[in-house]
């Protein structure tokens, strides 16, 4: 989503920066594995198709996805999808949905997600 296209959420152990083509080629070698195509409900595709949903991503209105960085490391270690809706009953109020997947083996069980706190209070202008 062009809303986060410039945003940097940096946490107490995580950092969440825009999913850009930099990172396709290793979000693609982690959606190859059927643990996690399992879990996420998706079928393998090719880095073809894995860049064009990269720009797709990119340029919706309703989903804002960010990679999911270790701030010590400053390595991927997953993402985070968050999918905005106008809320059809008030024009001040937002639906939201979170996907997080912590897709880096190694960084499973670490605790990253635990120590987040969501108290922001967005606000969008409408798509």
């Amino acid at each position: 989503m062009r809303l986060n296209e410039h945003t940097v959420i940096t946490g107490k152990s995580v950092i969440l920066t825009p999913y850009v083509s930099e990172h396709v080629e290793q979000y693609h070698k982690w959606m190859q594995d059927p643990f996690l195509q399992e879990m996420t409900a998706s079928e393998p595709l090719s880095i073809e198709e894995e860049y064009d949903n990269q720009k797709s991503w990119r340029e919706d209105d309703e989903k804002l996805t960010f990679i999911i960085l270790d701030r010590e490391s400053e390595s991927m270690i997953g993402d985070v999808n968050l999918f905005i809706t106008e809320n059809e009953d008030s024009a001040e109020v937002w639906n939201g949905e979170v996907e997080i997947m912590i897709a880096e083996e190694s960084a499973r069980r670490k605790g990253f997600i635990s120590t987040w706190k969501f108290s922001a209070k967005p606000n969008f202008a409408s798509p």
